[in-house]
């Protein structure tokens, strides 16, 4: 097997011409690409590590550091550490905004659902794909679709690359679990009142929307507490 190192920009024209490609994973072994998806232009931040490696990611993009997968709005420059490609652990330097820029992701043929992406362990794109596919279908039947999103990457063309129409979809981008409990009973009661289509209602996602507590407070302050607790009051 030839091994070589190619930017993710074209992976998308070496799958159109039908050529297998695999990327590296934990354990030294290569795992097949299923899917490349383009997300649109978010909003993107470049991570510097202490090793000189750099990646550019979305907000709720996951990299593994020594305390298990961790959002990249989550890091924690001079404190978090990230699993590089020699196996060793690199303090992150640096995360810097660096505005909205055209972002890709792949989906690989593995339990693991991860890569290793400019020498750093990524969680590949998986619930959002997920939640598109199975959008796709409830508009198919006819359904009514509401998209709870707090991760902002659900953008028209990532929804349309599944066969969603973005057009039909009502889409609330909310900050809170507290935001998402309401919009679900305002949405329930409309359809009590007025009756009509089915709705599916679908929250992207539950791991990356905190409670109000939790945005409120200190990151560092029992933030799973505070989430359970406001799961446990819906």
């Amino acid at each position: 097997m030839e091994t070589k190192i190619i930017p993710i920009s074209e992976v998308k024209s070496l799958l159109e011409q039908g050529l297998k490609i695999s990327v590296k994973t934990t354990e030294s072994r290569f795992v097949p690409i299923k899917r490349y998806v383009e997300k649109g232009f978010l909003d993107t931040y470049k991570i510097t590590l202490t090793n000189g490696r750099t990646i550019k990611t979305s907000a709720p993009h996951r990299c593994f550091a020594s305390t298990g997968w961790v959002e990249t709005r989550h890091l924690q420059p001079q404190r978090t550490s990230l699993l590089c490609e020699d196996g060793l652990y690199s303090v992150v330097v640096s995360v810097e905004a660096i505005g909205k820029c055209p972002i890709v992701d792949i989906e690989v043929d593995d339990p693991d659902h991860c890569y290793f992406g400019n020498g750093i362990l990524n969680h590949n794109t998986g619930k959002s794909a997920v939640a598109a596919g199975i959008m796709a279908n409830a508009q198919k039947k006819g359904l009514r679709v509401a998209l709870l999103d707090s991760e902002g990457t659900s953008t028209p063309q990532f929804m349309s690359h599944f066969g969603v129409d973005p057009s039909k979809v009502v889409r609330l981008q909310l900050q809170t679990i507290e935001d998402v409990f309401r919009s679900i009973e305002f949405i329930c009661k409309k359809k009590i009142e007025e009756g009509g289509a089915d709705w599916l209602i679908v929250w992207d996602s539950v791991a990356s929307t905190p409670s109000k507590e939790e945005l409120e407070a200190d990151i560092e302050k029992s933030s799973i507490a505070l989430m359970a607790r406001a799961l446990s009051k819906g």
